[in-house]
């Protein structure tokens, strides 16, 4: 993200609490990450131009949303899916259907009915009847069983457990309620139904200002290859006019920002990028990232940084399968399900 938008950013909010600087503990920034943390604290300090500044609290929806404290324990994902695997073994609703993966379905299907506060009908009558004019459905047995399966667990969910989207909610509800400092939120992509509804009710109590990141862009030439890849939709398919029209733009070419190499193997592709941040090192560049598309390259690459003494910053991890407690846990398991035998047993200790 160019740090111009930084400054703007800066700029303004400095311009707003002129008369409180350097005491900005009074306002609220809500960021999409705490990627966007360091540089907007640096434009902070930068533009104020005083020997301290005291920040504002900088944060994330749901960290915000998480210093709320509900009187109702909140049940994790896995619980939940336990939960409905369960009742649909009990049920017997689906003899050969990989349960596991359709409670999963299900419970990403109630998360997203309770995150657009939709609420279903008392009866899985009235429940069908929704679906077959919303979706202009010929009513059927099929139809007919799905939607009392969806039903009932609609209701047996919301009465046994509270759920991590229900929670969000309830703690963005009682923060809209007491909110009483100026908030400042910035914007990379579309905000849920949740937070939308919450920045409404915000404005009711305070000012709230909104810097949508996308929409500078647009004002940015050198970025117009991006402007024109969020503007596209699924039904904009024609690719020869958009390059046609990023001809025009001379500040929109990338060939001199973008260069391509042909890799042959996957040793040939980590020693590639290798050699290139060792290049940019000695050219004094400091802020280097590097997006991978595959972990076993990753890892390659990581390893080469390291042995010419360069320390990377592997944000992605290790999987869990590449560690050694993996390992004990896979024995753990081929134990418990060959009830100890003894061979496992031995393996295990």
């Amino acid at each position: 993200m160019n740090f111009e938008f930084y400054q703007s950013v800066a700029q303004k909010i400095l311009s707003a609490h002129a008369q409180v600087i350097p005491d900005l503990r009074g306002i609220i920034v809500l960021i999409p990450n705490y990627h966007v943390a360091q540089p907007l604290a640096q434009a902070l300090v930068a533009q104020a131009a005083v020997p301290a500044l005291l920040l504002p609290p900088m944060l994330t929806f749901s960290d915000w949303a998480s210093t709320i404290e509900l009187t109702t324990p909140v049940e994790s994902d896995t619980q939940r899916i336990a939960l409905l695997y369960q009742t649909l073994r009990d049920n017997q609703w689906f003899e050969n259907a990989d349960l596991w993966s359709l409670s999963r379905e299900l419970l990403a299907l109630m998360d997203e009915l309770t995150r657009h506060h939709v609420t279903l009908p008392n009866s899985p009558e009235e429940f069908a009847a929704q679906l077959i004019a919303a979706y202009s459905a010929r009513n059927g047995q099929s139809l007919q069983f799905e939607a009392r399966v969806v039903h009932e667990l609609w209701y047996a969910m919301a009465a046994s457990s509270q759920d991590g989207v229900r929670a969000y909610q309830q703690r963005l509800a009682q923060l809209a309620s007491q909110i009483n400092q100026p908030l400042y939120v910035l914007l990379t992509s579309e905000l849920s139904a949740p937070e939308t509804q919450f920045l409404q009710r915000c404005r009711e109590r305070v000012e709230v200002t909104i810097f949508d990141l996308r929409e500078q862009v647009n004002e940015v030439a050198s970025c117009a290859v991006i402007t024109r890849a969020l503007q596209r939709d699924e039904s904009h398919t024609d690719l020869r006019s958009d390059a046609q029209a990023l001809q025009k733009n001379p500040d929109a070419r990338l060939s001199s920002r973008l260069q391509l190499f042909a890799a042959q193997s996957l040793e040939q592709e980590a020693r590639a990028a290798e050699v290139q941040i060792r290049r940019w090192l000695l050219d004094e560049k400091k802020s280097i990232a590097v997006v991978v598309q595959d972990r076993l390259v990753a890892r390659r690459v990581r390893a080469l940084l390291e042995r010419a003494q360069v320390q990377v910053q592997d944000e992605t991890g290790w999987t869990f399968s590449t560690l050694s407690v993996s390992t004990v846990l896979m024995t753990w398991l081929e134990t418990l399900q060959n009830d100890f035998y003894y061979q496992d047993v031995l393996d295990l200790l």
